[in-house]
């Protein structure tokens, strides 16, 4: 009960001071309410209540809104109520300085800030034109041209040189968002676009890059160890270093493990040493890429006196658990022997483990293969048996 009946008063006591005082000779703020006049009425039919004020800093007088000094009686409106001339911008006179502009005359009039234009000398000795209404809120630097940041500039002429750019042609002139240059570099790159801006606040985009990349270039040379990275040549000896030494490495077991070793000629770390001697080795003797590295003795080490490069195919028939037969005197791997006879190796595998005698293993026909050879007729540089007849046919 006691809530609802302080409710009512204070809806009575807001009722009171919206309806029922009268502010005439009452001083709120800065404004003494002199007297009430006629009413305006909105197109809406409403009616507003005006009193005729005094403002007690300037002395004029205006008239202004009921709702205006009830809001500034009740403290809804925390500013002092007056004419507005304390928040009125100071007009602009001759000899004013404002940041680095010194105003000298009124070139163009008007009824209104927007409308008038002032001639202002700027320290920089450039004489600028500038509005009014800008010129009254008292925040301009300069003429805009001899900051840091130009907001109005004169445009490069075609055929300025800017640091390692020479300007050819020039397009938006004089509209700094917009405004760019195609431009010739020392380094003889041609046809480099570039903003204004980019021309304008640093040195670091007064080239076409040719600079940075100059530099990288120059701190790779400094950093680079032997430039052998991507190079197929260097992840043949990183797999030869890994089986020998690295007790993780798959193969490990078949190397390392058994006392396989690299010659110290090639294993020096010092300053790559031992790496650059192996590629100096594998280039004397016709490295490319086809060819892989191979131990001629299965169980030395990895040495110049031990070591060749073959074919894929020579390094895979010269493995511990290949498979030798001998026949007529001559002694392959069963890979080898099948090149030779025509004959598959599982077939001369099978025969073996039957019981044939190693001549009929090779050289004995089958119903799909009627024209193998009886004999070892042409081998290889690597004295490897060469296909004697030719299968298309």
């Amino acid at each position: 009960m006691r809530e609802e009946e302080s409710r009512e008063r204070k809806m009575i006591r807001v009722g009171d001071i919206r309806n029922a005082i009268d502010f005439t000779g009452m001083t709120i703020g800065n404004t003494y309410v002199i007297k009430k006049v006629e009413p305006h009425i909105k197109p809406s039919g409403d009616i507003k209540s005006r009193y005729l004020c005094k403002c007690n800093l300037c002395g004029k007088e205006f008239i202004t809104y009921r709702d205006t000094i009830r809001n500034a009686y009740t403290g809804v409106t925390k500013t002092p109520l007056s004419c507005g001339c304390a928040y009125r911008k100071p007009p602009i006179k001759v000899g004013e300085k404002i940041g680095k502009l010194t105003v000298e005359k009124l070139i163009k009039d008007g009824k209104s800030s927007e409308d008038r234009f002032w001639i202002c000398k700027c320290e920089c000795g450039r004489e600028v034109e500038k509005r009014e209404s800008n010129l009254l809120n008292r925040t301009i630097k300069d003429c805009g041209m001899c900051g840091k940041i130009k907001s109005v500039h004169e445009p490069y002429k075609v055929g300025q040189k800017l640091g390692m750019l020479t300007i050819r042609e020039v397009h938006n002139a004089g509209i700094v968002s917009t405004e760019y240059y195609i431009c010739d570099c020392d380094c003889g790159t041609k046809g480099v676009v570039k903003k204004y801006t980019q021309l304008n606040y640093g040195t670091a985009s007064l080239n076409c890059g040719c600079v940075n990349v100059q530099k990288m270039k120059n701190l790779h040379d400094k950093t680079r160890r032997h430039g052998l990275s991507d190079t197929r040549i260097y992840d043949i000896y990183k797999g030869m270093m890994r089986r020998c030494y690295n007790p993780n490495e798959e193969m490990y077991y078949n190397y390392g493990g058994r006392g396989i070793y690299v010659c110290d000629e090639w294993k020096d770390q010092e300053d790559y040493k031992g790496l650059k001697a192996f590629v100096e080795w594998a280039y004397k003797n016709g490295y490319d890429d086809t060819l892989s590295i191979d131990r001629i003795d299965n169980d030395g080490p990895y040495s110049p006196d031990n070591c060749r490069l073959v074919p894929m195919t020579i390094q895979a028939n010269n493995k511990r658990d290949s498979v030798y037969i001998t026949a007529n005197g001559e002694t392959y791997t069963l890979a080898q022997w099948e090149a030779a006879s025509g004959i598959n190796q599982n077939t001369i595998r099978r025969r073996l483990n039957s019981g044939y005698i190693p001549r009929d293993c090779i050289y004995t026909p089958t119903p799909t293969n009627h024209d193998c050879v009886n004999a070892i007729y042409f081998v290889d540089e690597y004295n490897n048996p060469i296909n004697q007849f030719d299968k298309n046919k």
